[in-house]
C-alpha cells in the first residue's frame, strides 16, 4: 500500500521544514508550498491525501486558496487541515463551515499534527477547535 502523501503549505520556512522532517519520519510522503498559488498547483498535478494549510499566506490567503480548492474537480475532495496562530473566537465554526477537518493552533505540538493528520486522512475528521 503506498504511503499517504501530505501537502505543506506554509510561508514560515522553518516551520514548514520542521512539519515536513516530523511527518516524513512518521512514515508520510511530502510536498511543500511556500503559497497559496503554489499550493494550488501542486494540489491539482499530485493530488495529495491531505493538505495542511496555513490560513495566513501572501498574495493568497489560506481561506481563498481553500476555495480555489474546492472549485476544481480534481482537488475538492482533498482533505485540507487548518494550521494558524489566530486566536478568533468564532474561528472554529468558520473553519467547519469552510470545509476544515481540522485546526492545528500554532505552536504546533507533535502529538496533536500526527492525530489531525491520521484522522483528516481515515475520513473521520479531526476536532474543529485548536488543537496545538
Amino acid at each position: 500500500m503506498a504511503r499517504p502523501t501530505l501537502l505543506v503549505v506554509d510561508d514560515n520556512q522553518a516551520f514548514r521544514e520542521a512539519c515536513v522532517l516530523a511527518l516524513a519520519r512518521a512514515g508520510y510522503r511530502l510536498l511543500q508550498a511556500a503559497d497559496g498559488y503554489e499550493a494550488v498547483q501542486l494540489a491539482r498535478l499530485h493530488r495529495p491525501d491531505l493538505i495542511l494549510l496555513d490560513l495566513e499566506l501572501p498574495a493568497l490567503s489560506g481561506w481563498a486558496t481553500r476555495a480555489l480548492l474546492r472549485e476544481h474537480a480534481a482537488t475538492r475532495e482533498i482533505p485540507v487541515a487548518a494550521v494558524t496562530a489566530l486566536a478568533l473566537p468564532d474561528l472554529a465554526s468558520r473553519l467547519r463551515e469552510a470545509g476544515f477537518c481540522a485546526y492545528l493552533a500554532k505552536p504546533v505540538r507533535l502529538a496533536s499534527l500526527l492525530r489531525a493528520v491520521e484522522s483528516c486522512i481515515e475520513g473521520s475528521g479531526g476536532r474543529i477547535g485548536p488543537a496545538g
